[in-house]
């Protein structure tokens, strides 16, 4: 479910959400203004494992409750 495949939906797969919480985001913003952006594309608990995938892939840090978007 990380990535597309023919059964599922680039959309639907953790790779295609954590590309769509790329689109929405701005220089600097919360974790809650980032969930308010796009909790209509997703459930919140694919929008924490693409946090998650977006951290372990070095793109988003956390500083004092203030995402940073490192690429």
């Amino acid at each position: 479910m990380i990535l597309p495949d023919k059964y599922v939906d680039l959309e639907h797969s953790l790779l295609g959400q954590a590309a769509s919480l790329i689109a929405a985001r701005r220089s600097a913003t919360t974790v809650s203004d980032l969930w308010t952006a796009v909790q209509e594309g997703m459930t919140y608990d694919r929008f924490i494992l693409a946090l998650d995938l977006l951290f372990a892939l070095g793109v988003i840090d956390s500083d004092g409750g203030i995402l940073r978007w490192l690429r």
